[in-house]
């Protein structure tokens, strides 16, 4: 029978085939409370009746202040459902804030802002209390605190900005004082610098100045005294130049060099004067005065301060002939004739003496009965 069964379900299923018709099985009808569109409408019904009581019982939000944190915060009581927005929230605060504000007369006066200077050192964050219903805070102490400032990675980067910005260089200055010397060695390098480009008056300053500071410096003294000479100012280069024998009364290059001034000027007989008072020795360093006296003596026909100067000459340099035949000359022309003959026969000994020279000596040696 199975089979035969079988055989007649196969047929009737192409026959629908054939003509199109879909072959159904049977579907009993469904009970009403079991649809679920209908259970659907209830529950989306209820979310919006609930929906609409939340927002009819939206929390109220209170201020709270603790001297001891460092950061301002506000405090706000669990409420029932999420407020609709910050801005809400922050109003609401502000008139807690005014009603509480009364209240803590006796506790320091703070003023309490929304907004935050970006220099707190503490980064905080802001915190919403949930929609869900919790049991009122004991105390204020156990308010959740709302601050409202910018997140901790940003707060940092304004705060370093902020230190670029405000940062103000500083100086410090440091009075340095030189010493006398240090001063007159800057007053010489500057005198020095503006005779090598011509400024020979302010070359002369400097130079003053160089000396006021430490008047032992004597080149710088005979520097001063030549300037002043180039520059046709005769009167001062003297002055500078006795200031230095009031000072230093052993240097005696001073005296010279006023005496070559002196000689210079086409005054000889005073220049002379000058080197005689001078009280010269047979010693190096009057070495050039002895010249020039023996030179201004010579010419003035002094046989004797000639006589002298020779004389101190070939103890300096007993090998020049010119200082022999000097000193020989001059002590003949005094009737001093042994003297004059020795130093005729010392000039035979010296070297670099010309023919003429030699002649010379030769027939004054035989005149003399040498």
């Amino acid at each position: 029978m199975s089979v035969i069964n079988q055989m007649l379900k196969e047929l009737d299923q192409r026959r629908a085939e054939e003509s199109g018709i879909a072959m159904t099985p049977y579907q009993p009808a469904t009970p009403w409370f079991r649809s679920k569109s209908l259970w659907s409408g209830l529950v989306i019904g209820g979310a919006l009746v609930g929906t609409a009581f939340a927002v009819l019982l939206m929390p109220k939000l209170t201020i709270s202040w603790e001297p001891t944190q460092p950061a301002v915060s506000t405090a706000v009581e669990p409420t029932k459902a999420k407020s609709s927005s910050l801005k809400t929230m922050l109003n609401e605060a502000g008139e807690a804030e005014a009603a509480t504000a009364h209240q803590n007369e006796q506790e320091t006066d703070v003023s309490v802002t929304a907004q935050v200077e970006p220099i707190q050192s503490k980064p905080v964050s802001l915190e919403v209390a949930d929609s869900k219903p919790e049991p009122e805070p004991k105390s204020q102490e156990e308010a959740v605190e709302v601050v409202a400032i910018a997140e901790p990675a940003k707060q940092k980067q304004t705060q370093t900005i902020a230190a670029v910005v405000t940062a103000k260089p500083t100086f410090q200055l440091t009075e340095v004082k030189l010493t006398p010397e240090q001063r007159a060695s800057k007053s010489l390098a500057s005198a020095r610098q503006w005779k090598q480009q011509g400024e020979l008056e302010k070359a002369s300053e400097e130079y003053s100045k160089s000396l006021l500071l430490q008047p032992h410096q004597h080149q710088v003294r005979n520097e001063l005294a030549a300037l002043l000479f180039g520059i046709a100012d005769t009167r001062r280069a003297m002055e500078v130049l006795q200031e230095g024998l009031l000072q230093f009364p052993e240097q005696k290059q001073f005296g010279i060099l006023q005496a070559r001034i002196l000689q210079q000027n086409e005054q000889p007989s005073q220049a002379l004067q000058r080197l005689v008072s001078l009280n010269l020795k047979a010693t190096e360093s009057h070495t050039k005065g002895l010249i020039l006296m023996s030179e201004l003596a010579q010419t003035a026909q002094n046989h004797d301060v000639a006589a002298y100067s020779f004389d101190a000459l070939t103890q300096l340099q007993p090998s020049v002939a010119k200082w022999w035949i000097g000193k020989g000359y001059a002590l003949d022309s005094q009737g001093q004739s042994q003297p004059a003959l020795s130093a005729y026969k010392s000039a035979l000994l010296a070297t670099e003496l010309s023919a003429d020279a030699r002649q010379y000596l030769l027939n004054r040696i035989n005149q003399l009965g040498g």
